[in-house]
């Protein structure tokens, strides 16, 4: 998951305040389970960066809210690589099978590829005159798995990606690691924030939203945050933002067409002492049922 990458592009930068949920007139107290999603509360930090799971120092957020450099694939670009397991990238999927798609239409299959074999290797064409591509892998004992948001160089003809399929045996046992009977029907989004650096941060919280800008929680809304040793989710009492590998996975999300996947946090001392989250990344992404969509989170920009 940490190898994926999923950007929104918008036009403005967002915060919003908790500086009237406290008893006193301040911020709440740092690290409290959430109302609506019991994993969206203000941390206690402000967010930093990680390398290797090593906190390195404070996040950079210089590209906040500067125009995107996103350019138009201008050549049909083929696109090689590997379908592998996520929790294990050295295992390969075989007979499995990959459509790629424009930006987030997931309905809209450019190129198909399948099923691979005990390599895992797969081969597609993406049409010029997009920004952004999206791939969905299924296979045999494997969730359906969205990535999101890919881009590419605009004028390279030949280029790679390898995939991640997430298992039925793992996404089975996540919910069940934090104690969550998860609910059928219902989808799961994931990611890894990263910083203008593109490292990993940490002490930021996420949710999906039905409004852009907003953290208007969808109903239902579980974040859950992986710990960095462990590498899964864990329970909200022992983790309530991001671990130093930026991970989240967000369960329990109703069917919708378009929600905003969101992550939120304090960018310095300042924002920390006035309680006011700024918005650090908005993916607008669809919940399908009992499917796994993830994304490695970029700043948010404007177009």
């Amino acid at each position: 998951m940490r190898d994926l990458l999923a950007r929104l592009i918008v036009s403005s930068t967002c915060v919003v305040t908790f500086a009237a949920c406290g008893d006193d007139g301040g911020p709440p107290p740092c690290g409290e389970i959430g109302d609506e999603n019991p994993g969206f509360s203000p941390p206690c930090e402000v967010t930093v960066a990680a390398v290797d799971d090593v906190e390195v120092g404070a996040a950079d957020w210089t590209c906040l809210g500067t125009p995107t450099d996103d350019t138009p694939t201008t050549v049909d670009v083929t696109v090689t690589g590997v379908l592998n397991d996520f929790q294990n990238n050295d295992n390969e999927i075989n007979e499995g099978n990959v459509e790629v798609f424009p930006g987030i239409d997931h309905t809209n299959v450019l190129d198909t590829f399948g099923p691979t074999d005990n390599t895992g290797a797969y081969e597609l064409v993406l049409p010029a005159g997009h920004t952004r591509y999206g791939f969905k892998v299924t296979a045999p004992d494997y969730e359906p798995t969205y990535l999101l948001n890919q881009d590419f160089d605009p004028a390279t003809e030949a280029q790679s990606l390898d995939i991640s399929g997430i298992s039925t045996g793992i996404a089975t046992a996540l919910p069940a690691i934090i104690g969550l009977v998860r609910t059928e029907g219902t989808g799961i989004l994931a990611g890894a924030m990263r910083d203008c650096q593109n490292r990993e941060v940490a002490h930021a919280v996420a949710t999906v939203s039905s409004t852009p800008g907003q953290p208007g929680h969808l109903a239902g809304a579980q974040t859950y945050y992986l710990d960095a040793g462990a590498g899964l989710p864990v329970r909200h009492d022992q983790l309530l933002s991001t671990d130093v590998n930026g991970l989240f996975a967000i369960f329990e999300l109703p069917e919708t067409g378009t929600a905003y996947l969101q992550v939120w946090g304090f960018v310095d001392d300042a924002d920390l002492a006035d309680g006011e989250m700024t918005l650090l990344a908005e993916l607008p992404a669809p919940v399908v049922p009992d499917t796994v969509i993830t994304g490695s989170i970029e700043p948010l920009r404007t177009e």
